[in-house]
């Protein structure tokens, strides 16, 4: 039973990490109401919030030496200023059902504020660029603290929400990022049931349904049946799913604005370009990657606003240019930033002699053998593009919409087809490594394609079915789901990452700053390098490592050895090979912290027994 309770209840810290991320939400939400003037657009303000502070740290980050503090400083008064002047206007700044999501959701994101960081990308980039920022209150550059996340020369607009939460708490929050994208799941859920809705010419107020029953469905949408809801993504640093929440939440704001200016209501449209326009912006700040997203949104808002008729076309390119115009200028910003500071450690094509163009069959058919398996989400795209077809008959505003989704995904899958061809090495082109991750940033899009499907059967076939009695089902699952599966939410848990993390903030006692310390884990992944780095990472100390992926065989042990004399050397897995490479009897129930002799012997520093592995 302590155990079970561990997975909700488990360090103060979780007190800390709520209340800072609620803070911040709050920042963000009253940021976001400076745009708002619409019942309709009052969920989206949070995300609007988020734009503007995006968009203020890549500009003044970038062009001026004021610290991160300074501008944390500015926009929190800018922020208390927005929420004074909206409780004068009589403004409630959560949308109500969007509050009642939160409520039901209490027990998942207690959940959540236990977590720590325990992926491998978390300790690569995401968990590390955000002590990067907390640490030297700057982005990297010349002359600057070197970094040590894999990609410093990534844009930081998902890592700033990390680094403020963390700042307002005082300390690294490792839970906050994974608080803020599941509020950011639960607001394209309330957005996607309007939306569905809508579709259908109704609103939330036609459904006579309970609001706490309509709270229940909404936050189903997106975190039980969400063909995207991977534990290991979303409850983490990640940017996946905040990819998928801002561009799907752009896309809507900007057909919101399409369908005013048809209707002649130009003010109304242009406001509602200004906001999808920020909202998009968010995506070009989010990864290297993220402008062919970006790059997608704009051409699908294009198709949208051309299928209404020739006579739109004008209006419709006026609009897009707009749209479009904030996130262009935001990224070059940022890459004139990256060329005179960061060039060289980002992703680049390559050579055209090395694409692999032999290896297209392979590539073609590993891309569909993954959308296969995936089922859910290949239904989502499926039905956008048959049902986006209809948009030929009938220019209906939901087949005008799933046209506009099916040139996205189409788009994307593409653009990833080109990437296993043209940029990535062999191996990942050969086993289209990690398309199935890449696919979960269309995820919000499949959240809204599939709620408006589901939103039509039930219209149709609801009632004859008495689907009614089953109303309250969704707001149970969505309060009890957390409960039944909290062993598997909590996969942070694992002996192992937790041993890792003790032995790499107990070698803090034994390096000094800059230095260079040999990793052998022939059992490991690597993962252990990573986590020692992280923990370690205020003296910059590197971590040249061995693993299951190198040769670890004796040969191959003693190559690796014979580099390490006169320093440190972690051995973290003992094999037979290790001690019969090294001449010891090193227990391999133990970690071994050793100095490599010019001998070739070790000399034993220090030994951490492992726990218990799960």
């Amino acid at each position: 039973m302590a155990e079970y309770i561990s997975y909700f209840i488990e360090d103060p810290r979780q007190l800390w990490t709520l209340g800072a991320v609620a803070l911040l939400w709050i920042g963000m939400t009253a940021i976001g109401h400076l745009f708002v003037r619409e019942d309709e657009e009052t969920v989206f303000a949070p995300v609007i919030g988020w734009a503007v502070i995006v968009t203020t740290y890549t500009v003044l980050g970038t062009v001026t030496m004021l610290s991160f503090t300074t501008i944390a400083l500015g926009l929190a008064a800018v922020a208390l200023l927005s929420s004074i002047y909206a409780i004068r206007r009589g403004v409630m700044l959560f949308d109500p059902l969007w509050f009642r999501m939160i409520i039901l959701a209490a027990p998942l994101l207690v959940l959540i504020s236990a977590m720590q960081g325990s992926q491998w990308d978390e300790f690569s980039h995401w968990l590390t660029g955000q002590v990067y920022l907390l640490r030297t209150d700057m982005f990297p550059g010349d002359g600057r603290p070197p970094s040590s996340a894999s990609f410093p020369a990534y844009p930081y607009g998902w890592q700033i929400l990390g680094y403020l939460a963390s700042r307002i708490a005082g300390f690294h929050l490792e839970a906050a990022s994974s608080l803020i994208n599941v509020l950011l799941l639960l607001t394209l859920g309330r957005v996607a049931l309007g939306w569905a809705l809508r579709a259908q010419s109704k609103t939330i107020s036609d459904i006579s349904l309970n609001a706490w029953v309509l709270a229940g469905l909404a936050g189903l949408s997106v975190i039980l049946i969400n063909p995207t809801f991977v534990q290991k993504v979303i409850l983490t640093a990640y940017a996946d799913s905040a990819t998928s929440s801002s561009l799907a939440l752009g896309f809507v704001l900007g057909i919101m604005s399409l369908r005013k200016l048809e209707a002649g209501d130009i003010r109304g449209g242009i406001r509602a370009a200004m906001i999808s326009a920020l909202t998009l912006s968010i995506l070009v700040t989010l990864k290297q990657s993220t402008l062919e997203l970006f790059l997608l949104a704009i051409i699908g808002l294009g198709a949208y606003g051309v299928s209404a008729g020739v006579k739109h076309i004008p209006r419709v390119i006026a609009a897009t240019l707009a749209i479009a115009a904030p996130g262009i200028v935001l990224y070059v910003i940022w890459r004139a930033y990256v060329s005179a500071n960061l060039t060289g450690v980002e992703f680049s094509f390559l050579p055209f002699e090395e694409w692999n163009i032999d290896l297209i069959p392979t590539i073609l058919t590993t891309m569909g053998y993954v959308l296969l398996k995936k089922s859910a989400y290949l239904l989502a795209v499926l039905i956008a593009i048959g049902w986006g077809l209809m948009v030929f008959r009938q220019r209906t505003q939901a087949n005008r919409f799933m046209m506009a989704a099916a040139l996205i995904f189409a788009g994307h899958i593409t653009f990833l087809f080109l990437c296993y061809v043209a940029v990535f090495g062999v191996y990942e082109a050969r086993t289209a490594a990690s398309f199935w991750r890449y696919n979960q940033q269309l995820g919000g899009l499949a959240v809204l394609v599939l709620v408006m499907g589901a939103a039509n059967i039930l219209s149709t076939y609801g009632e004859p079915l008495k689907l009614q009695r089953l109303s309250y089902l969704p707001l149970v699952l969505l309060i009890l789901a957390p409960f039944f599966a909290a062993h598997k939410l909590r996969f942070d848990v694992d002996p192992t990452y937790y041993h890792y993390r003790a032995v790499g903030r107990a070698m803090l006692e034994h390096v000094d700053r800059g230095q260079k310390v040999y990793l052998i884990d022939p059992e490991g992944s690597g993962e252990s390098a990573l986590f020692s780095q992280f923990e370690t990472s205020s003296l910059n100390v590197s971590y040249p490592y061995l693993s299951s992926f190198h040769d670890h065989s004796i040969q191959g042990i003693l190559n690796f050895w014979k580099q390490t004399v006169g320093t440190l050397v972690l051995i973290h897995s003992v094999t037979p090979e290790v001690n019969e490479a090294l001449g010891q009897s090193f227990d391999d129930n133990s970690t071994y912290l050793v100095r490599s002799n010019a001998d070739g012997s070790a000399t034993i520093i220090v030994s951490w027994p492992w726990p218990k592995r799960g």
